[in-house]
């Protein structure tokens, strides 16, 4: 033995023990014992190292066998009773989740730490945290959250349980649902149409809330069970912002087959706001359909009178009526009573008190109405200031400030305000005396780029179009020409957003460079 060794001993052993009458060759050398003594040892020390080989086998055996056990019973005694207060689920049904669910459902995870439980208990054991801000996903039941691991299954999983709900233990609301949530809130002025993804289960209903963002205590349930992935919620205030919120409850089986409620999940609030509130001049003028048909209360909701939206800003599947949506309850015109034609109503014309006609034996010719050109062009002033002032200045609509008919081509129209601005460019007339026609130029040079700006976009021109066509926004019969331009009350009326106008600043320069756009 090395000496180094800590297992080395010191002792002695006799080799000839002849003087006490014991054989002479207690100890040979192994290069001159026998053959037979040396195959002999040889076989003795293969028998001792195979009793040792088996002896180890069995005691690694039977310490396996022994953590095994120990590890059993260390997972069945804490979760061997629950407590008589604990939150728990009477029968975990992970065989009916692989049936209800298409897919597991992802939760957000709202407090500090939450604990995840081997068993839907909360005296059961506890396999680790989650932290705020967390996404999981898994399979709720009842208040409880079967956590899904990769690649697994409700029966397969080995994630633990979460409690989602809290309210019993004054803890509330733990984990929130992303789904089901609102794609889509599209405001009217007293409704809100609503559309969501449909939740990853067999048998859902939907349930739809929404409360003041002021009051969010005041909840109030507009459709308790939809089907559908759309909902219109009615009765609304107009121009107030408001929260929305759904709720998916799963089904064992279809309602009306005697299923019961699974699970409940409640998904987060989403903003929206209403609609400006519908004046009267609008309920007078926009009560008609693409047709000309009036139209009056509609058959599926509350709403006493329809009132024409703006439907060429969504993309539409057709030119059908269907298509064409109220302002006040977001459905469609074909949904609302015809009541006859529409026939324009101005209010200023109402208002005038015209006396009885008295009974005359023969009524005179009216007197023929004297046509006033709609187009025109500089060159028939031959170039003087005044004569295209006047033109501005007497203009009924868009086109007449810059003397185009309302077909015309965005060539044309370019055309025409280049003619225009350069005949009463600031610059050019910066020179002049009469301070009066300065001012007067000036201001006819706003409205001429503000109707450019409208007439020159497909957009902006086909809104104006439409006002024009449905509501008669125009400027009404004025006199007095250019005397018009020095009247701030005149460009407040053609250039503000009210009646017609598009918002312009007056106090502004036009936008871009006017002879670049010309």
């Amino acid at each position: 033995k090395n000496k180094s060794d800590t297992r080395y001993v010191d002792a002695w052993v006799l080799m000839d023990g002849s003087h006490i009458g014991i054989a002479s060759d207690l100890l040979v050398p192994e290069e001159l014992a026998p053959p037979e003594l040396r195959e002999r040892a040889q076989q003795e020390e293969e028998a001792r190292q195979k009793r040792r080989e088996e002896v180890a086998k069995k005691s690694q055996e039977k310490k396996v066998t022994r953590k095994g056990k120990d590890a059993a019973k260390e997972v069945k005694e804490p979760d061997s009773e629950d407590e008589a207060d604990a939150v728990k689920l009477k029968e975990p049904l992970q065989n009916l989740m692989e049936v209800l669910y298409t897919k597991a459902v992802d939760y957000l995870i709202l407090k500090p730490q939450l604990p995840i439980h081997r068993r839907p208990s909360t005296s059961s054991r506890t396999l680790g945290q989650l932290k705020r801000g967390q996404i999981v996903s898994g399979w709720p039941q009842e208040s409880w959250l079967l956590l899904a691991e990769k690649g697994t299954t409700p029966k397969s999983t080995t994630g633990g349980w979460v409690l989602v709900d809290a309210s019993c233990l004054g803890l509330g609301q733990q984990a929130q649902a992303q789904w089901p949530v609102p794609k889509e809130l599209r405001p009217f002025s007293e409704a809100v149409v609503v559309e969501w993804t449909k939740f990853p289960a067999r048998h859902v209903e939907y349930q739809v809330e929404w409360a003041d963002e002021s009051e969010k205590d005041k909840i109030t349930v507009a459709r308790s069970r939809e089907t559908m992935t759309m909902a219109r919620v009615h009765e609304l205030p107009a121009d107030s912002r408001l929260i929305f919120r759904l709720t998916a409850k799963v089904y064992t089986a279809p309602p009306e087959q005697g299923g019961e409620i699974f699970t409940e999940a409640v998904g987060p609030w989403e903003e929206a706001e209403t609609g400006a509130t519908i004046e009267k001049l609008e309920e007078g003028n926009l009560c008609v359909d693409p047709l000309a048909n009036l139209r009056g209360r509609c058959m599926d909701c509350s709403c006493h009178g329809f009132v024409l939206a703006e439907y060429g800003e969504r993309p539409r599947t057709g030119d059908t009526l269907e298509e064409v949506s109220c302002r006040r309850c977001s459905c469609s015109c074909v949904r609302h009573f015809i009541i006859g034609e529409f026939h324009y109503r101005n209010p200023s014309a109402a208002s005038v008190k015209r006396p009885p006609v008295s009974e005359a034996p023969k009524a005179l010719p009216a007197p023929k109405e004297e046509v006033r050109p709609i187009t025109w062009k500089v060159e028939d002033g031959e170039g003087h200031i005044q004569f295209v002032l006047d033109k501005v200045g007497e203009a009924h609509t868009l086109y007449e400030t810059l003397g185009v008919s309302g077909d015309a081509d965005k060539a044309m129209i370019r055309s025409a305000y280049r003619q225009v601005s350069l005949s009463i460019h600031p610059d050019k007339v910066g020179h002049l005396e009469d301070l009066d026609l300065q001012k007067q130029a000036e201001n006819a040079f706003k409205v001429v780029s503000s109707a450019y700006e409208i007439l020159n976009d497909d957009k902006k021109r086909a809104e104006y179009d439409r006002k024009l066509r449905l509501t008669g926004a125009t400027f009404g019969s004025r006199s007095g020409g250019r005397f018009n331009l020095t009247n701030i009350a005149f460009l407040k009326k053609f250039l503000s957003k009210e009646k017609g106008g598009f918002g312009w600043d007056l106090s502004a320069k036009p936008p871009g460079d006017w002879e670049e756009q010309a």
